[in-house]
């Protein structure tokens, strides 16, 4: 049997084991990060990760992946985190497979190269600098104004991402990032630092079927920016993918998913609607969005995307409808903690299920965890997934599930 590898298949890279199984494929799991960080940072078990896997590799270099593939059939390398990515982007490479270029695969993962793309694109970028000592970051930040934002240059899930106000706050965070390691358990000698990109913050996300790109879903992110608390998801918004009011950011989507060579397969694009630049860039990630949306999102769609994930790398191309439509509206309420300690009690999930938008949650905590305050988003409480036909009610219901969700300290 034919078999197809799935690179870091988690969250939502969960559903492409379940598509290439329904589409009669062996599902190679390739862990290319040890196995006790991914259940730290995902919350999963090792059974829960290995689920739905006929076969499991756990490696991190090109080499040792594809001696473990050697006895399979692989007809795919499809990434389903950010971490296998470029490892996925250079198996397929290497097996003469259906993929994307691998001019701009280093781009797609490191923030300092995405930027440096996007200048010699010509398309809008913050003024940024790849900093590797205390200087460096300072010189930067003699001629940029305030704040300035630092991040990790292969994170993820907003973690070691920092907006800074003044320079001691800068240089502690840029000795965090080269200090400490990343999301993924990666060591970085870099950091990298731009202009704060302001606006609202929009999600798009597309699918590349091997000429054409075509946006999926929209949202609209709301984040808390509160005292100590910073850059962390509230609320996400879905919004029509034809609504008036965010084309511009839409056709900007389009136009970054060509030009950093991604012509199969989905990618996530966290663009900000800048005043003074337009929109502008966060970051792309090259595979399905996180947080479950699109199993969230497929329910109430007319189009696949974790299925058409699988055909496009397969074979090359895939079927997309003319106009992706819904018939809902979609909310997701994302439950931070703004305190910490050992957890009582939790109050609220009942009345929260009986909410009339209710879909499913996501509860990451349980009594008797020690936790701090959320961090990322992968440190939030409680993730609340909303659906309705009436956008009034969706809102109304999302606004609920924070007052009825309860931590007791």
């Amino acid at each position: 049997m034919k078999a197809i590898a799935l690179f870091d298949p988690i969250n939502s890279g969960e559903g492409l084991k379940t598509a290439a199984k329904q589409l009669g494929f062996q599902v190679v799991g390739v862990f290319t990060r040890p196995i006790e960080l991914f259940e730290q940072q995902f919350h999963l078990t090792r059974k829960q990760m290995f689920h739905d896997c006929d076969h499991v590799v756990v490696e991190e270099t090109l080499a040792d992946i594809l001696r473990e593939l050697k006895p399979f059939p692989i007809v795919a390398a499809i990434a389903g985190l950010d971490s296998g990515v470029e490892l996925a982007d250079e198996t397929a490479h290497a097996l003469k497979l259906f993929g994307n270029t691998l001019e701009h695969s280093k781009a797609r993962r490191d923030k300092g190269e995405m930027r440096k793309l996007l200048q010699a694109k010509g398309l809008s970028c913050p003024a940024f600098a790849t900093c590797t000592t205390e200087q460096k970051v300072t010189e930067f930040a003699k001629t940029h104004p305030w704040p300035l934002v630092i991040k990790t240059p292969r994170g993820a899930a907003t973690s070691q991402v920092f907006v800074c106000e003044k320079l001691p706050q800068l240089l502690d965070s840029f000795r965090d990032i080269t200090h400490t390691k990343d999301f993924f358990g990666g060591k970085t000698t870099v950091a990298v630092v731009e202009e704060y990109i302001g606006g609202r913050e929009y999600i798009v996300d597309t699918f590349s079927d091997g000429k054409t790109v075509h946006v999926t879903d929209v949202w609209l992110y709301e984040k808390i920016e509160l005292d100590g608390f910073q850059n962390i998801y509230y609320n996400v918004f879905g919004l029509p993918v034809n609504d008036p009011e965010c084309q511009h950011v839409v056709q900007h989507a389009k136009q970054i998913v060509r030009a950093f060579g991604l012509m199969r397969g989905p990618a996530h694009l966290e663009i900000k609607d800048d005043p003074k630049r337009g929109p502008t860039l966060v970051e792309i990630n090259a595979r399905l969005a996180g947080a479950r949306i699109p199993e969230f999102t497929g329910k109430y769609g007319n189009f696949d995307v974790v299925k058409a994930t699988v055909e496009v790398f397969v074979h090359g191309t895939a079927n997309v409808p003319n106009e992706i439509t819904y018939t809902k509206h979609f909310a997701m309420a994302c439950c931070p903690l703004l305190q910490g300690g050992k957890v009582k009690s939790i109050a609220g999930i009942d009345q929260i299920e009986k909410l009339p938008s209710y879909e499913m949650h996501q509860l990451n905590i349980q009594p008797g965890d020690v936790l701090e305050t959320t961090k990322t988003s992968t440190t939030i409480a409680l993730f609340v997934y909303l659906a309705h036909a009436n956008r009034a009610k969706l809102l109304e219901d999302l606004a609920a599930a924070h007052r009825l969700f309860q931590v007791s300290f």
